[in-house]
């Protein structure tokens, strides 16, 4: 069993809907999960379900991280576009909790890819592909090749190569190349070929292309609170506003540190903070961690019309990182009759541009796409650097597979979970597929010694 939680209080009942303060011994909690995001929600069901007493301490107000979305006069806007892919690891673990997300999947039809300025038809298909002025003759030829024997690729073999290397050998024709970095942007939200592992990247493109992906109705925020619910119904504790300062591993279990408190628990499983948070949390942990952490990131522009769009649905840039989404045409995020266009940037770990030069060419871009944009849109929101992926699967250090976690050198009873940990994935199917593979290690270790390296 657990060994058992212990307060050191520090006042009266606070107030701010974080730890509680007050006299006496707190409950028998086997497993604490620092983080509300997708990762600590799916390690704390997980877990709890297994039969250990659970608990979240979120240092924010609310849950879900990256994943909360914000409602504005109706229109719910995600923290940059979002996607759940339909053949990954993320959705498999959600139905193994009974949560199936609702949304609608993107056409594959009327898309266009934006280069030097001008729209042209996107290839999704063998007409589209033949009209095309994207791609000269042999770069059709040798689209049309690769998306055909995609299927058979071998992605996990090619965990050391990046995808950089990997498309320069694939296709070798310079207009072929460039869409297919387009398509690798698209679907890792990552703009960082000379890093991004060819694994990660060539895996991404084959879900893509098989199964597509959602956009989820209501935002991302429904998928928070079903986890949420879940978590709940599983039996977890979820505690907001509970800042962890401190992670220390004592005789026979894991000390935690937060708000003036000190809390004991077998297992702790750390899902927020990055690679950096080891490092910076946990006591004794073998290395620093994180400095080598490549993280993507994104300029977002989302745009709140009250009637129709007028634009295409769907643009990405081609001699850009640019990409241009109406959300609402297949998932319910907007009142009804009105739209919401989500517009990015993917930005790589080592972009030095300036945000307000970030905006300017994303605003240029919709004067090409939709001319007349500003006259017609009633709210617009810019947010300059926001986190796609806390960081990149690296070729240099074997790409899914040599990603750490779930244990943590140096500190037994420590697990991580998050888009960073594991060999699954990218994205939320990282950050759900690791959460569950820490909530069922902790789970089996509560029953024994603390989980170690």
């Amino acid at each position: 069993m657990g060994t058992h939680v212990h307060r050191v209080h520090s006042g009266p009942m606070s107030r701010t809907g974080g730890l509680r303060r007050q006299g006496g011994m707190g409950r028998d909690t086997q497993v604490i999960v620092v983080g509300g995001g997708l990762a600590g929600l799916a390690a704390a069901t997980v877990a709890a379900r297994a039969g250990q007493r659970v608990e979240v301490l979120e240092a924010r107000s609310t849950l879900g991280g990256r994943a909360r979305t914000a409602e504005r006069n109706g229109f719910h806007v995600n923290e940059g576009a979002h996607a759940l892919y339909r053949g990954g690891e993320g959705l498999a673990v959600l139905r193994s909790l009974g949560i199936e997300p609702k949304g609608g999947v993107p056409a594959t039809t009327g898309t266009f890819g934006l280069l030097a300025g001008r729209l042209g038809v996107l290839p999704g298909g063998p007409m589209s592909l033949a009209r095309t002025r994207l791609l000269g003759a042999r770069g059709k030829v040798r689209i049309a090749r690769l998306l055909a024997g995609l299927p058979k690729v071998d992605a996990a073999a090619l965990g050391t190569t990046s995808i950089g290397d990997w498309i320069a050998d694939t296709a070798p024709e310079a207009d072929a190349a460039r869409l297919l970095h387009a398509l690798v942007r698209l679907t890792t939200y990552v703009d960082d070929p000379g890093h991004l592992s060819a694994d990660a990247a060539v895996g991404q493109l084959q879900r893509a292309v098989a199964d597509s992906v959602l956009y989820l109705h209501g935002g991302w925020q429904r998928l928070v609170d079903d986890l949420a619910a879940a978590a709940r119904t599983a039996g977890v504790t979820l505690r907001t506003r509970a800042k962890v300062e401190r992670i220390v591993p004592v005789d026979g279990g894991v000390e935690v540190r937060a708000d003036g408190e000190v809390l004991t628990a077998s297992n702790v499983v750390l899902a927020a903070g990055g690679p950096h948070a080891p490092g910076a949390l946990v006591e004794g942990a073998a290395t620093a961690g994180g400095e080598a952490a490549r993280p993507s990131r994104a300029a977002s522009l989302d745009l709140c019309f009250a009637g129709a769009w007028g634009g295409p649905g769907f643009v990405i840039g081609l001699d850009s990182s640019l990409y241009v989404s109406n959300h609402s045409r297949v998932a319910r995020v907007a009142p009804e009759g009105a739209t919401l266009v989500s517009v990015m940037k993917y930005l790589g770990a080592d972009t030095t541009t300036a945000a307000a030069d970030d905006r300017a060419e994303l605003e240029a871009a919709l004067d090409t796409v939709r001319p007349g944009w500003r006259d017609d849109a009633i709210d617009v929101l810019y947010r300059p650097r926001l986190v796609s992926a806390t960081d990149v699967p690296n070729a240099s250090t074997g790409g899914l597979g040599g990603r750490p976690g779930p244990t943590v050198p140096g500190a037994p009873g420590v697990l991580v979970a998050g888009d960073w940990v594991g060999p699954a994935g990218m994205l939320s199917d990282a950050a759900l597929a690791s959460g569950a593979a820490a909530g069922r290690l902790a789970a089996a270790a509560g029953r024994g010694a603390p989980a170690r390296a």
